[in-house]
């Protein structure tokens, strides 16, 4: 049976949300307070947690630390009932959790992640794609600290397609580095994106301070995440997490349309994230 944490100090809305997570058949706990969502969560693994929109910005990053460290493919969700907002919409976006803006969208979101077997770190292979030998080493061991067991360096994204369309091996993810010679990051996502075969894959990109105008073309051209150089270990787990729940069919491949990804900019451009 699915697990799912309900933190909301609305009674009602606490009532109408355990109620739809019964009638798709998950095992339900309520919580009213921060604290105590970060009790349960450090004692037990759930599959879908919803918060109501009090919380900050800080203390959700907190919260889906926790539940991705436990369980890398659960959903975290925010339900918000009465009031639209595009900014938060997008922010949310970026942390890895979706905005909810009615009860259909509750119980529709419920129940897909009910009807499907979420992917274990076991049973996702990754891909890293670097053109500089000490920096690829770094990557690898990093996500392999995480609980990734199968993950695969190479130095170009020549290699990488060469890798991907042999289908020798079978990727569930794809981390590489935007600036590279011969064929880019952004380069090597449109071609990904381009085939019927792998256009599936989620695509995380590596990218440094200063890169902003080149980060803007790599999601407009489909990219999963991404992550600033040097990643923090939280960080990488929010991104490889949201990758498992794109491999799962829960999400789309592409994190930005191209009027998203203007507003992603937008939102690195006056400091609201990275």
């Amino acid at each position: 049976m699915h697990e799912a944490l309900i933190v909301t100090s609305h009674a009602s809305q606490s009532f109408q949300l355990a109620e739809l997570a019964k009638s798709h058949a998950y095992r339900v706990k309520t919580c009213v307070a921060f604290k105590q969502a970060l009790q349960w969560l450090e004692m037990r693994s759930f599959d879908v947690v919803c918060f109501d929109d009090t919380l900050s910005k800080g203390d959700l990053q907190k919260v889906t630390e926790l539940v991705w460290k436990k369980n890398p493919s659960a959903a975290c969700f925010v339900v918000d009932l009465i009031e639209v907002d595009y900014e938060q919409e997008q922010e949310l976006k970026l942390l890895g959790v979706k905005l909810l803006q009615s009860l259909e969208d509750v119980s529709r979101e419920l129940k897909a992640y009910a009807s499907h077997n979420p992917l274990s770190e076991d049973g996702f292979s990754i891909l890293v794609v670097e053109d500089l030998d000490s920096p690829r080493d770094i990557i690898c061991i990093f996500i392999e600290s995480l609980g990734f067991s199968h993950v695969v360096g190479v130095r170009s994204a020549h290699e990488a397609l060469k890798l991907l369309e042999s289908g020798e091996e079978q990727f569930s993810c794809v981390v590489t580095d935007i600036k590279m010679p011969q064929i880019s990051g952004k380069e090597l996502i449109e071609v990904i994106r381009k085939n019927g075969n792998l256009q599936h894959l989620p695509i995380i990109v590596l990218t440094a301070y200063g890169t902003l105008d080149t980060l803007i073309d790599c999601l407009k051209a489909g990219a999963s995440g991404f992550l600033v150089k040097p990643p923090k270990k939280n960080d990488m787990l929010r991104e490889l997490s949201r990758a498992i729940r794109i491999a799962s069919g829960h999400e789309s491949p592409r994190l930005a349309s191209h009027d998203e990804a203007e507003y992603v900019r937008q939102m690195i451009e006056s400091k609201r994230v990275i």
